[in-house]
C-alpha cells in the first residue's frame, strides 16, 4: 500500500468562471419545468411540451456546467515543498524548485490576457492554463519568491500556431 501522500503546502485553481452562472441558471430552470410538470400547473399540449424541454433543457446545461467547472477545477498550481506543479485537466508537469524557475509572462494584441509560461534554466517548458486568473498566477509566484518576467514577442503558442 502506498504511503499517503501530504497535501500541497499552496494551491490555487481555476475558478468556475461563467459557468457558475450558467450552472445556476440550468439548476432554477430544470426544477421550475419538473415543478411544472409534477403540480400539473400546464395545461396539455404546447405548454406542457414547452415544461418537458424546460426541464431537459435546464438538465443539458446543468449538467454541461458541472462538466465544465470540474474540468477547470483540475486546472491549478501547486507547491509541494520542494516542486512547483502545474496541471492541466490532463496532464500534469513537475517542475523542482532547484531548476532555476521563472514564469515568463507574454501579452499579444490578439488576446486579453497574458500568457503564462514556467521557464526551467532558460527553456520555455511549460504552459499555465488560460482557465487560471493572471492575478492569482502572480500571487502564487510571489509567495513562492518565483520572479516572473515580462516577455516581449509572440508568446509561444502564437509562435507554434495555437
Amino acid at each position: 500500500m502506498d504511503a499517503p501522500t501530504e497535501p500541497p503546502q499552496l494551491v490555487t485553481r481555476a475558478g468556475a468562471g461563467r459557468w457558475g452562472a450558467r450552472l445556476v441558471i440550468g439548476f432554477v430552470v430544470m426544477v421550475a419545468g419538473c415543478a411544472a410538470l409534477l403540480a400539473e400547473v400546464a395545461p396539455p399540449g404546447i405548454p406542457t411540451a414547452l415544461a418537458v424541454i424546460g426541464s431537459l433543457g435546464g438538465f443539458g446545461l446543468l449538467a454541461a456546467s458541472m462538466m465544465q467547472i470540474t474540468t477547470r477545477w483540475r486546472t491549478s498550481l501547486r507547491f509541494d515543498g520542494e516542486a512547483l506543479v502545474v496541471r492541466a485537466p490532463f496532464a500534469v508537469a513537475v517542475h523542482p524548485l532547484s531548476a532555476n524557475l521563472v514564469i515568463g509572462r507574454w501579452m499579444h494584441e490578439r488576446r486579453p490576457r497574458p500568457e503564462h509560461w514556467v521557464i526551467e534554466n532558460g527553456r520555455i517548458a511549460t504552459p499555465i492554463g488560460e482557465e487560471l486568473d493572471p492575478v492569482r498566477i502572480e500571487a502564487f509566484a510571489a509567495r513562492l519568491e518565483v520572479p516572473v518576467i515580462d516577455i516581449p514577442g509572440d508568446p509561444p503558442s502564437v509562435q507554434h500556431g495555437a
